[in-house]
């Protein structure tokens, strides 16, 4: 709730299918598109949630415990 995706409007089991313009289909290809982007940067994405696409915008924040 507190999280970036949550202010957004993720939900637990949503699906991103895009981050940044680019394709996400798997764990890691959405860890390769956050690298080097900023806490702070907003960020298009699509998700599926209850089997329809959402697109919308998430702004980036520290990792918890990253100062």
């Amino acid at each position: 709730p507190g999280s970036p995706a949550g202010h957004s409007g993720i939900q637990a089991h949503d699906i991103i299918t895009s981050f940044g313009g680019r394709p996400v289909s798997s764990t890691g290809a959405l860890v390769s598109a956050l690298v080097g982007l900023d806490p702070g940067a907003r960020v298009p994405i699509t998700y599926l949630h209850a089997g329809r696409s959402v697109s919308t915008t998430v702004q980036l924040a520290n990792e918890p415990g990253d100062s």
